[in-house]
């Protein structure tokens, strides 16, 4: 007797020592958090130094010129929006099929197995047998089952209904995405020719300035200038050598900003063709109410809006179905294998086999009847959803038809400002070439000619800037309008 006692003792105490050490491994995560709040963190960064640089993966002709239509392709392959907007509507297709595979029944293989072993003190020790009696059973259950919902009041159809709304709807945002890159495109690209231009006519104006210079250093050696002259010639000039150099930099801006919409490198070197320049015509007639209508359907934005509605009325057909009854149907096939085997009895006794095979088809119906309110707050849901979504509509109408009008204006008064700039710029020029010749011959000075370069300049710039925003206003229209 002593022994099971021993036994026993040993048992608890092995189960009291293996408690205590796995109270000791306790862990808090609390350590992974900075240990002061007016410290900076110095924990281990072996996670962020084993991040691997990816740049943008653009294979580029080495030498080529890039132009609009092949900036605009680039960004199109390249540019992460079109990217996660193609995910987007991925995504929303394959939801339609999630609803589509509910209209089909779910069949499923199930296998269950187990082996028992049980000891226990045997009563017939004294008939022959051991001292324990040992017994085990073991069994394999496999089974089919079949699950399929046959009836639910439209409730499928809804859900399908509304993915498919939704689906419709992630595809015109995906072509939303495409325009806009493309706009976006267009407006750097000309953005940064207006850079580069603005960075030539810097070039030029110093040579005026220059002009100018010589001028009054010629007039000072005949004896007929001042110092006085020479200096303002001299603060002209490095007037505009500091404005080339500033002109540069904004170049150099407008060029790396081109880059990150078209999604290159900003390291890559890339050439970039020269706009072309478009003769601008004059400024047209307001767009009739017609053609205004006809470009808020056309846009791609109104239309998701549209088909959003759409999904949101399908949400509420869903929430009326769940106030119906649905009917299901259930089919399982199964197979059953027990052995039962008892040792150490005074009469030997066999294993136990049993096998038996069970099949059976049920019909059922699910009504529901109290839920506390559930199905009546989520129907209040999907209708406030779907007024939200008719709002939002009518509101993308809204704004859709004042960014048209905005951006139609926007074109117009570019159109007039380039053609008042060419008239100012022929203007300066000539007013520069009789200021530079009457310094020269001793009838003008030199204020004069300074101040007809700076004018010169400034026509030029705001020529050069009413252009850009010609073209920039152009594509805009074209854009807010959805083509």
């Amino acid at each position: 007797m002593k022994e099971p006692l021993r036994t026993t003792a040993l048992k608890r105490m092995t189960v009291i020592t293996l408690g205590a050490l796995l109270s000791g491994c306790a862990y808090t995560s609390i350590e992974r958090a900075p240990e002061q709040h007016d410290k900076p963190w110095q924990g281990n960064r072996s996670m962020v130094a084993s991040m691997a640089y990816q740049p943008a993966g653009v294979t580029l002709q080495e030498g080529h010129e890039y132009g609009l239509a092949e900036l605009i392709d680039l960004g199109q392959r390249n540019n992460m929006e079109t990217r996660q907007a193609w995910n987007r509507a991925r995504e929303a297709a394959l939801s339609v099929g999630l609803v589509e595979a509910t209209f089909l029944p779910v069949l499923s293989a199930n296998v269950i197995a187990g082996h028992q072993r049980s000891s226990r003190p045997s009563p017939l020790a004294n008939l022959g047998g051991g001292d324990r009696i040992r017994t085990s059973v073991e069994g394999v259950v496999p089974a089919l089952t079949l699950g399929w919902l046959l009836f639910d009041f439209g409730k499928r159809e809804a859900l399908l209904e509304g993915a498919e709304h939704i689906s419709f709807a992630s595809n015109v945002l995906f072509n939303a995405v495409h325009k806009k890159v493309i706009r976006d495109v267009t407006d750097q690209f000309y953005q940064y020719n207006t850079a580069r231009h603005r960075a030539q006519l810097a070039q030029e104006a110093l040579k005026n300035y220059q002009a100018v210079e010589d001028a009054v250093t010629a007039r000072l050696n005949a004896g007929v200038a001042t110092r006085l002259d020479l200096v303002m010639a001299q603060q002209a000039v490095a007037q505009a050598k500091l404005y080339v150099v500033t002109s540069q930099g904004l170049e150099k801006n407008a060029y790396l900003t081109l880059l990150k919409v078209v999604g290159v490198n900003p390291a890559e070197q890339v050439n970039i063709a020269s706009a072309v320049d478009h003769r601008l015509p004059a400024p047209a007639d307001p767009m009739t109410e017609q053609v205004l209508q006809k470009a808020i359907l056309e846009r791609d934005d109104v239309a998701a809006a549209y088909a959003a509605l759409k999904a949101a009325e399908a949400g509420v057909k869903v929430a009326k179905a769940d106030f119906m009854p649905s009917v299901f149907m259930g089919a399982v096939l199964a197979k059953n294998r027990t052995q039962f085997d008892v040792q150490d009895l005074p009469i030997p006794l066999p294993g136990l086999t049993n096998r038996s095979t069970s099949t059976g088809v049920l019909v059922g119906v699910s009504i529901p009847i109290f839920d506390g309110g559930l199905r009546s707050t989520l129907l209040s849901k999907a209708e406030i959803h779907r007024q939200e979504a008719e709002n939002t509509l009518q509101a993308l109408q809204r704004d859709a038809l004042r960014e048209i009008i905005a951006a139609e204006t926007m074109l117009d008064s570019a159109l007039q400002s380039y053609q008042t700039a060419t008239d100012l710029v022929n203007a300066a020029e000539t007013a520069y070439d009789a200021a530079l010749d009457a310094y020269q011959v001793g009838v003008g000075t030199i204020t004069m000619a300074t101040e007809a370069a700076s004018a010169v300049l400034l026509a030029k710039q705001a020529q050069v800037d009413a252009h850009s925003a010609s073209l920039i206003a152009a594509a805009n229209l074209a854009f807010v309008m959805g083509e």
